[in-house]
């Protein structure tokens, strides 16, 4: 299979293996409320890894991420949430210079600078662009007063917050500091190059960047979003460990052979996930109805709470020969499956049977 690499990815919250042999993707989601349940929907997910086309291909991860959130044409203002990789100097000012803020984490060793203080007197030569170097995580030691007030989202963990204005040189202007000292995580510092958004919102839209973990797992483990198995029978085997594949002196044969692979991986992606999204639709719209056909019994239901794709799933399941039989609404659709689907020997549940699940 093209562009299948050595991955490697150390994580205290992931039972995977230390080093695999797979697919690299980038994936752009949009988190979304329904009831009190958040969901990450995905819109548009990439390999960008393992094949070389070119030696003047000299684009980054960080530069086919930027080019593929451009691709989406999302018009209304957002924020572009990410973990501590996409915390670039130079991918930082492609999204400012398009009007997309960005909020992410800050790692331990990162420095900030303090504005520069004008001199009393005139002196010869430019003058200073930064004041004082400064280590951001030591500001807490040196940032009085915090701020105390419930996590957001979650009323039960007070935490401590405090907002600091600093000059990031990377980006080479002012950007937000959000100091936080959680009684149970610890300290962590979220940076967004918003200066008039607020600490707490920060707070929380950093908190809920998992829920593309989450949308991932379902795309694995439920959607089938990743089992594709397309393999090119001209391309000579990959021994185990190696990395990327450089094809700038294979045959135009080879190279459409592979790029068709890739567009075959994408849009069986793509396809999981519309269909991923369909069911978190359905979930936040027609929960009701979900929860009526679902059909078993779950200990964690709560009246506030979404269904997830799993139940979603299985109500769709559970009442795909009734929409099959149902007659009252001919499509073309449900022809096309009427046809293809052996339904002579599977009885439809009956009302008592939903009433009593």
């Amino acid at each position: 299979m093209p562009a299948v690499k050595l991955l490697h990815q150390d994580s205290e919250s992931n039972s995977k293996a230390e080093y695999i042999m797979g697919h690299s993707l980038q994936v752009i989601a949009v988190l979304a409320k329904g009831l009190s349940t958040y969901f990450a929907i995905p819109l548009i997910g990439q390999i960008h890894e393992g094949i070389q086309l070119s030696c003047g291909d000299k684009r980054t991860l960080l530069d086919k991420m930027f080019e593929m959130l451009i691709g989406v044409n999302l018009t209304a203002g957002f924020y572009f949430v990410a973990d501590k990789y996409y915390c670039s100097g130079r991918f930082m000012k492609q999204l400012v210079a398009k009007d997309i803020h960005i909020v992410t984490m800050m790692k331990r060793g990162a420095v900030a600078y303090f504005t520069p203080i004008a001199p009393l007197e005139k002196r010869r030569g430019r003058p200073s662009k930064y004041g004082a170097k400064v280590k951001l995580f030591d500001l807490f030691d040196m940032v009085t007063p915090f701020i105390t007030a419930p996590m957001p989202n979650n009323n039960k963990v007070m935490i401590e917050y405090c907002v600091v204005h600093l000059l990031w040189r990377p980006l080479g202007r002012l950007v937000q500091f959000v100091l936080v000292r959680h009684p149970e995580k610890g300290l962590s510092i979220v940076m967004s190059t918003d200066l008039k958004a607020d600490p707490l919102s920060l707070i929380l839209i950093y908190s809920l960047r998992f829920k593309i973990e989450v949308m991932f797992k379902q795309a694995v483990h439920q959607i089938g979003a990743f089992m594709y198995r397309f393999w090119l029978k001209m391309m000579p085997p990959k021994k185990r460990g190696t990395g990327d594949q450089f094809l700038q002196l294979a045959s135009t044969k080879f190279k459409e052979g592979v790029l068709r692979k890739l567009q075959a991986y994408h849009l069986f992606l793509q396809l999981g996930f519309i269909a991923q999204g369909l069911i978190q639709y359905l979930s936040m719209h027609h929960y009701k109805t979900v929860w009526g056909c679902f059909g078993s019994w779950l200990r964690t239901i709560r009246p506030n709470t979404l269904p997830s794709e799993k139940v979603v799933s299985l109500a769709l399941s559970r009442t795909y020969i009734e929409f099959l039989i149902d007659g009252s609404e001919q499509t073309i659709f449900k022809k096309f499956l009427r046809d293809r689907t052996n339904i002579s020997q599977i009885q439809p549940s009956t009302h008592i049977d939903l009433l009593a699940a």
